[in-house]
C-alpha cells in the first residue's frame, strides 16, 4: 500500500494561447527573478505565476509536454501567454515555427511514500511516524525535526 500526498496548488485554471521562446543570444542575461537564463534549462517567463512555480506546457498540435519553472516576467506581446527557454521550445517541437499555440497549467507533483502496514518493526514504526509528522507539520506551515 502507498500513501499519496499532493504538493502544490490545484490546477483548475488552464491557459491557452501563443508561446514563443528566448533566443540563444539571451543566454546568460539576468531575468526578473535575478537568475540568469540558460538555453539548456527548462525555464519560462509568465506574467502572473510566482517565481519558482512549475508549469506544465502542452503543445496540442503534437501532444508533447514539458514542465518548466517560472523565473521571469513576460511575455508582454498581445496574445502570448508564455516565453519558453530554447530547450523547452525544442522539446515541445516549436523551434521551427517560432510561435505556437500551447496549453499552460500548474504542474502538480505527486509524492509516493511506500510502506508496509503489516510491519511490526520498531524502526519501521518510527520511520512512518516521522514521515507522517513531517507531512502534518509542513501542511500547517511548521516543520519540526
Amino acid at each position: 500500500m502507498a500513501v499519496l500526498a499532493a504538493i502544490g496548488m490545484p490546477s483548475a485554471a488552464q491557459q491557452k494561447g501563443k508561446a514563443t521562446f528566448y533566443s540563444k543570444r539571451a543566454n546568460g542575461s539576468r531575468t526578473a527573478s535575478g537568475e540568469r537564463i540558460h538555453s539548456d534549462s527548462l525555464v519560462c517567463a509568465h506574467r502572473t505565476h510566482p517565481f519558482g512555480t512549475l508549469l506544465k506546457v502542452r503543445n496540442p498540435a503534437n501532444g508533447k509536454e514539458v514542465v518548466v519553472r517560472v523565473i521571469d516576467r513576460g511575455p508582454f506581446s498581445r496574445g502570448r501567454v508564455i516565453d519558453l527557454s530554447y530547450r523547452a521550445a525544442r522539446e515541445l517541437g516549436i523551434v521551427a515555427q517560432g510561435v505556437a499555440m500551447v496549453e499552460v497549467s500548474v504542474y502538480e507533483r505527486k509524492v509516493e511514500i511506500p510502506f508496509n502496514i503489516g510491519v511490526n518493526s520498531t524502526c519501521a514504526k518510527r520511520c512512518i511516524f516521522s514521515v507522517s509528522k513531517t507531512m502534518l507539520d509542513t501542511s500547517i506551515g511548521r516543520a519540526f525535526s
